[in-house]
């Protein structure tokens, strides 16, 4: 489903933003 590709994709970015202020 299209959703679910978005909902991980988002989930997946938001991880991403948290390990980028770790790395600061």
């Amino acid at each position: 489903a299209k959703a679910d590709e978005i909902a991980k994709l988002m989930n997946e970015n938001e991880q991403l933003k948290s390990a980028i202020e770790d790395l600061k």
